[in-house]
């Protein structure tokens, strides 16, 4: 039920206070207590969904933030991965909001506190007229409802009280991450350059693996080389051998050659003489 349905309950009640006779106001008058009486237990019913509401609040909050600042760890952890900023900013717009609704029923309760006050007033007024057993009833109950509206007061300041003291720990919780967060990001960025000069070193390591091995093979091609050099210079120097020795040849065949014609020509003049000699010795007596 709303303030407003409140308002018009109580000026209807007045209404009939006014209206009715006076062998009537004693029932009217406990009509009315009865019906403010409901409307306490209505918003008494209304307070308690929402203390449910924000006990269910503070347990997400206890779920989603698993560390506050007075149970913070010593030494530095890593955060949940789950915990990202737009949740932070998702809880404490919940945080606001519940705020801003107890500081709603609050206005509203100190709005029935004065209603009830002008309403106490005037059922005064009627009771004054009335017997002194309806007056110490009505006054009872007046006082009751004055009672249970300190108590709804008191446990909407407790609440709030309790609602700022968890938006303080979140915060601080928030400031703790957020400095954890920048502190691991700085360890981070550190591990960052030193596994740059590790990689450094390893790229290093591997060029003078290779020019190593480069200068290895190149020792071996130049050894290669000089053989190979070698290995020609011994193959000219054969030819040039075969080639003088070809030479000899030529020249041992050219004088076999002459020195057969010489033999053929003195082969031929001894046996043309021969013959001279023999036709001679024929033709002579």
């Amino acid at each position: 039920m709303t303030w407003c349905s409140l308002a018009l309950t109580l000026a209807m009640c007045l209404w009939r206070l006014g209206d009715a006779s006076a062998s009537d106001s004693d029932a009217a008058l406990g009509h009315v207590v009865r019906e403010l009486r409901a409307e306490l237990q209505a918003l008494q019913r209304g307070r308690d969904q929402d203390r449910a509401a924000l006990r269910r609040l503070e347990e997400r909050l206890a779920a989603t933030t698993p560390w506050t600042t007075s149970a913070a760890p010593a030494t530095t952890a890593r955060p949940p991965r789950h915990h990202r900023p737009r949740r932070q900013h998702e809880e404490q717009r919940a945080f606001a909001r519940s705020l801003r609704v107890l500081e709603q029923e609050r206005q509203s309760l100190d709005q029935l506190e004065n209603q009830l006050k002008r309403v106490r007033s005037d059922l005064q007024e009627v009771a004054r007229e009335r017997p002194a057993d309806a007056q110490a009833l009505l006054r009872a109950d007046l006082d009751r409802l004055q009672l249970q509206l300190d108590a709804l007061r008191s446990g909407q300041r407790d609440e709030a009280s309790r609602g700022e003291a968890r938006d303080r720990a979140h915060r601080a919780s928030v400031d703790w991450l957020r400095g954890t967060v920048e502190q691991l990001k700085a360890e981070l960025a550190e591990l960052s350059r030193q596994d740059n000069v590790t990689v450094a070193l390893g790229l290093s390591r591997g060029f003078e693996g290779e020019a190593a091995r480069l200068r290895a093979d190149l020792a071996d091609l130049r050894d290669q080389l000089q053989a190979l050099r070698a290995a020609q210079q011994r193959r000219e120097a054969g030819a040039a051998q075969a080639a003088g020795e070809r030479a000899e040849l030529r020249a041992l065949l050219q004088r076999q050659a002459v020195q057969q014609r010489l033999l053929a020509q003195q082969v031929g003049y001894s046996l043309l003489v021969r013959w001279l000699k023999s036709l001679c010795r024929r033709r002579l007596p």
